[in-house]
């Protein structure tokens, strides 16, 4: 009976989570987008121009997607492994400047790319 008990205890143990902040540098390039944060294909918050967002995970493997508000841009799939109480920063951003968005060359690699041209890495 004593061994039961100690199986249950170690079971009603909460199980510590982790963080990820996930950071937006500012911008002129979709200044007025907010990107929506995917964390293993559920939507689970919002990050403007210049924001950043916390969020807390369980530990294990996890992929984070970006997506722009309106638009048909996206992230690939970044996936990483978050264990127990740690901290983990990620950014995400657009991959061209301003004489780009004015001339239009960013919808080529947006074309090329499927939408998928937004970037994620940690930092």
């Amino acid at each position: 009976m004593g061994n039961n008990q100690s199986n249950y205890m170690q079971q009603s143990i909460p199980q510590q989570l982790g963080v990820i902040e996930v950071y937006r540098p500012s911008r002129l390039v979709g200044a007025f987008c907010e990107m929506i944060i995917f964390f293993d294909d559920k939507a689970i918050g919002e990050v403007k121009n210049g924001g950043k967002i916390r969020f807390q995970l369980p530990p294990g493997i996890h992929e984070l997607k970006v997506k722009i508000n309106w638009m048909h841009i996206k992230s690939n799939p970044f996936s990483f492994q978050l264990h127990s109480g740690e901290f983990l920063k990620m950014r995400t951003s657009f991959p061209f400047g301003s004489l780009s968005a004015v001339f239009g060359t960013w919808m080529f690699k947006w074309m090329i790319h499927s939408g998928r041209i937004l970037n994620i890495e940690k930092y």
